[in-house]
């Protein structure tokens, strides 16, 4: 059986098949366009692999879990969901050794050229963990 995997919120960052790539955006390679919280296009456990790379710190925190229960759900129950978020213990460590707040604005607050590339929430390796 053919595995499938989803690329939530993958912006202009396309990957190759087998990814899905879902993002709020339609650009071109986008084969979903979804809000990541919302998948309800796809049936429970489809995906053998759920990927999302610097999204959820754009969720406001009391949403979080709501939002990975929602990637839990589409995701096959052998499956994985892989996350990348901005480390806040690295952030502190870069603003430590160069005491410029511009070297760690963007992991922390979002690069806030559109209406979703807002920053709402940090983690660490200990709070994304518990999550």
């Amino acid at each position: 059986m053919k595995k499938r995997y989803l690329h939530v919120g993958c912006g202009d960052n396309i990957l190759p098949k087998p990814f899905e790539n879902l993002d709020v955006r339609d650009f071109e390679g986008v084969n979903h366009v979804s809000k990541a919280e919302d998948l309800s296009l796809f049936e429970d456990d489809t995906f053998d692999l759920v990927y999302a790379s610097h999204i959820l710190e754009h969720y406001p925190r009391n949403q979080v879990e709501d939002v990975l229960s929602e990637w839990i759900r589409v995701c096959k129950p052998d499956g994985m969901v892989r996350i990348s978020v901005p480390n806040f213990e690295n952030c502190i460590k870069i603003y430590q050794e160069t005491n410029k707040i511009e070297d760690i604005i963007g992991p922390v607050s979002g690069g806030q050229t559109y209406d979703f590339e807002f920053h709402y929430c940090i983690f660490d390796k200990r709070s994304l963990s518990e999550l």
